[in-house]
Protein backbone atom coordinates (compact mmCIF):
# COMPACT_ATOMS: atom_id res chain seq x y z
CA UNK A 1 0.00 0.00 0.00
CA UNK A 2 1.74 3.13 -1.21
CA UNK A 3 1.64 6.44 1.38
CA UNK A 4 -1.08 8.66 1.21
CA UNK A 5 -0.15 12.55 0.93
CA UNK A 6 -1.17 13.39 4.63
CA UNK A 7 0.78 14.39 7.82
CA UNK A 8 1.11 12.73 11.37
CA UNK A 9 2.03 15.11 14.04
CA UNK A 10 3.18 13.53 17.62
CA UNK A 11 3.08 15.98 19.63
CA UNK A 12 1.92 15.58 23.67
CA UNK A 13 1.10 19.53 23.50
CA UNK A 14 -2.39 20.26 22.05
CA UNK A 15 -2.15 23.95 21.30
CA UNK A 16 1.27 23.18 19.38
CA UNK A 17 -0.46 20.42 17.67
CA UNK A 18 -3.05 22.32 16.40
CA UNK A 19 -0.94 25.16 15.58
CA UNK A 20 1.19 23.21 13.18
CA UNK A 21 -1.76 20.97 12.04
CA UNK A 22 -3.25 24.07 10.61
CA UNK A 23 -0.44 25.72 9.08
CA UNK A 24 0.03 23.00 7.11
CA UNK A 25 -3.66 22.43 6.38
CA UNK A 26 -3.56 25.55 4.88
CA UNK A 27 -1.08 24.34 2.27
CA UNK A 28 -3.34 21.89 1.16
CA UNK A 29 -2.12 18.76 3.55
CA UNK A 30 -4.63 16.19 5.19
CA UNK A 31 -3.47 16.66 8.36
CA UNK A 32 -3.94 14.32 11.79
CA UNK A 33 -3.09 14.61 15.11
CA UNK A 34 -1.85 11.75 17.99
CA UNK A 35 -1.06 13.58 21.19
CA UNK A 36 1.40 12.19 22.59
CA UNK A 37 3.41 9.14 21.84
CA UNK A 38 0.78 6.18 22.87
CA UNK A 39 -1.30 5.65 20.15
CA UNK A 40 0.84 6.95 17.37
CA UNK A 41 2.14 4.02 15.67
CA UNK A 42 -1.79 2.74 15.53
CA UNK A 43 -2.74 6.07 14.28
CA UNK A 44 0.20 5.95 11.48
CA UNK A 45 -1.16 2.84 10.52
CA UNK A 46 -4.51 3.96 10.36
CA UNK A 47 -3.78 7.21 8.26
CA UNK A 48 -0.85 5.82 6.42
CA UNK A 49 0.64 8.66 6.62
CA UNK A 50 3.68 9.88 4.15
CA UNK A 51 5.26 12.03 6.90
CA UNK A 52 5.13 11.89 10.57
CA UNK A 53 6.13 14.68 12.40
CA UNK A 54 7.95 13.86 16.00
CA UNK A 55 7.90 16.57 19.49
CA UNK A 56 11.25 15.17 21.10
CA UNK A 57 10.42 15.76 24.71
CA UNK A 58 7.01 14.09 25.56
CA UNK A 59 6.24 12.53 28.74
CA UNK A 60 6.81 8.79 28.86
CA UNK A 61 8.39 8.30 25.54
CA UNK A 62 10.72 10.50 23.54
CA UNK A 63 9.82 10.77 19.87
CA UNK A 64 12.89 9.70 18.60
CA UNK A 65 12.48 6.14 20.35
CA UNK A 66 9.37 5.63 17.83
CA UNK A 67 10.99 6.25 14.58
CA UNK A 68 12.47 2.69 15.07
CA UNK A 69 8.67 1.43 15.08
CA UNK A 70 8.17 3.83 11.83
CA UNK A 71 10.95 1.96 10.02
CA UNK A 72 9.89 -1.69 10.98
CA UNK A 73 7.41 -1.24 8.34
CA UNK A 74 7.85 -2.56 4.98
CA UNK A 75 9.82 -0.47 2.88
CA UNK A 76 6.89 1.12 0.68
CA UNK A 77 4.91 1.73 4.26
CA UNK A 78 7.89 3.54 5.15
CA UNK A 79 7.14 7.56 6.22
CA UNK A 80 9.64 10.12 6.14
CA UNK A 81 10.53 11.87 9.51
CA UNK A 82 10.25 15.14 10.43
CA UNK A 83 11.68 15.71 14.42
CA UNK A 84 10.16 19.21 15.47
CA UNK A 85 11.04 20.45 18.80
CA UNK A 86 12.24 23.47 21.03
CA UNK A 87 15.46 21.75 22.18
CA UNK A 88 18.65 23.53 20.70
CA UNK A 89 18.97 23.19 16.79
CA UNK A 90 22.66 21.36 17.96
CA UNK A 91 21.07 18.87 19.50
CA UNK A 92 18.22 18.72 17.95
CA UNK A 93 20.16 18.21 15.04
CA UNK A 94 21.94 15.34 16.54
CA UNK A 95 19.60 13.56 17.72
CA UNK A 96 17.99 13.51 14.02
CA UNK A 97 20.88 11.96 12.84
CA UNK A 98 21.87 9.85 15.78
CA UNK A 99 17.61 8.19 15.26
CA UNK A 100 17.50 8.62 11.17
CA UNK A 101 15.42 11.01 10.87
CA UNK A 102 14.87 12.57 7.20
CA UNK A 103 15.07 16.33 8.78
CA UNK A 104 14.63 18.51 11.85
CA UNK A 105 13.16 21.49 12.28
CA UNK A 106 12.74 23.92 15.20
CA UNK A 107 9.50 25.20 16.45
CA UNK A 108 10.53 28.66 16.28
CA UNK A 109 10.36 28.29 12.25
CA UNK A 110 8.21 30.32 10.54
CA UNK A 111 4.90 28.94 9.08
CA UNK A 112 7.03 29.30 5.50
CA UNK A 113 9.90 27.48 6.50
CA UNK A 114 8.04 25.05 8.33
CA UNK A 115 6.05 24.42 4.51
CA UNK A 116 8.98 24.06 2.81
CA UNK A 117 10.53 21.71 4.65
CA UNK A 118 7.17 19.52 4.67
CA UNK A 119 7.20 20.33 1.20
CA UNK A 120 10.79 18.95 0.51
CA UNK A 121 10.22 15.76 2.13
CA UNK A 122 7.15 14.98 0.53
CA UNK A 123 8.60 15.66 -2.96
CA UNK A 124 7.21 16.16 -5.86
CA UNK A 125 4.04 14.68 -4.95
CA UNK A 126 3.03 17.75 -2.81
CA UNK A 127 3.33 20.10 -5.86
CA UNK A 128 1.40 17.51 -7.91
CA UNK A 129 -1.60 17.77 -5.74
CA UNK A 130 -2.11 20.57 -4.68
Amino acid sequence: MALRRSVLIVEDDADAAELTARRLAASGLDVHISLGPEGSLAAFEAEQCKLVILDVDMPGLEGTHLIQGLWERPEAQRPCVLLYSNLDPELLEAKARKHGADAWLSKSASKEELVACVDELLGDEAANEG
